[in-house]
């Protein structure tokens, strides 16, 4: 595997990784989830850092949605489909920055 490339299964040890020490390290079961919408901006944009975004190119997306479409995933309500990962990303970095507000006095 080259340095351009990324390994799934690499990443999902890692994601998994990252909950367990969540989990298990700092005793969360739940988040408080304590805002719903976000700013949102397209992929085409989101990677290319030569462009200039304008407002109207600015999106909303929702933290209930994608914890809706978390829900059905874990409860096998809905079948995977790849894209999900893209539609969840909001809520993971939401998870991700709300964890490490309340846990930065510990270490993280």
């Amino acid at each position: 595997m080259g340095v351009n490339e990324i390994d799934l299964e690499v990443l999902q040890l890692a994601l998994v990784r990252l909950l367990e020490h969540m989990r298990f390290t700092r005793g969360l079961k739940t988040i408080p989830l304590e805002s719903d919408y976000y700013w949102s901006i397209p992929r085409s944009q989101s990677f290319d850092l030569t462009t200039t975004i304008e407002a109207s190119d600015i999106d909303v997306g929702s933290l209930f949605d994608e914890l809706e479409i978390v829900r059905k995933l874990a409860t096998r309500q809905a079948e995977p489909l790849s894209i999900e990962l893209a539609m969840i990303s909001g809520l993971l970095r939401y998870v991700g920055n709300t964890v490490g507000e309340l846990t930065s006095k510990d270490g993280g």
